[in-house]
């Protein structure tokens, strides 16, 4: 019996999408991510960049989860280097799907 390995693991793996600068959607998450972490438990001081290195909050992708009514993407970000923690830290946002 032959596999076919590429249609095996599409079936498998996450669906994923990058989402780009001029998209709509580019505004509302970002604003979805500094809410979170300024009303969440981290405190504002977890916005910061770091001053010394440049690093700032990142955007990496997006998981597409579901297809139909409850879908939503979880879109991730990353801090290389945070001035406060001193190491790689990662914040995922979760925005409900429009049907």
């Amino acid at each position: 019996m032959s596999v076919n390995l590429s249609e095996y693991m599409s079936e498998r793996l996450p669906k994923t999408r990058h989402v780009g600068p001029d998209s709509r959607e580019w505004e509302p998450m970002w604003e979805r991510m500094r809410s979170k972490l300024a009303n969440g438990n981290l405190g504002p001081w977890f916005l910061q960049s770091n001053a010394l290195t440049g690093d700032d909050w990142q955007y990496m992708g997006t998981v597409v989860h579901g297809e139909s009514d409850g879908a939503y993407e979880e879109h991730e970000f990353r801090h290389r280097n945070h001035p406060r923690t001193h190491k790689r830290e990662y914040m995922r946002v979760r925005m409900w799907r429009k049907s």
